[in-house]
């Protein structure tokens, strides 16, 4: 412990880290509309940051599905 008080600046940044995303920074859309990467659709991209956990974890539900998908069309 370095006896540092948290401040407001050190609060936010354990609060993004706890943040879940399924990014893992390939950031390419294929013609089917999502993410080869995350496989998201670029609206749920964009809303992630706006979204409540439980949305985060409802979409992210979806997401070994939608890789079945994509990984059988290739």
């Amino acid at each position: 412990m370095t006896g540092r008080a948290a401040t407001p600046q050190h609060a936010d940044e354990t609060a993004a880290a706890a943040v879940s995303t399924p990014c893992i920074d390939v950031c390419v859309l294929g013609a089917d509309g999502l993410c080869r990467g995350c496989a998201r659709t670029v609206d749920e991209i964009v809303a992630w940051a706006g979204l409540s956990e439980a949305a985060r974890r409802a979409v992210m539900q979806t997401l070994p599905a939608r890789r079945r998908t994509m990984d059988g069309a290739r």
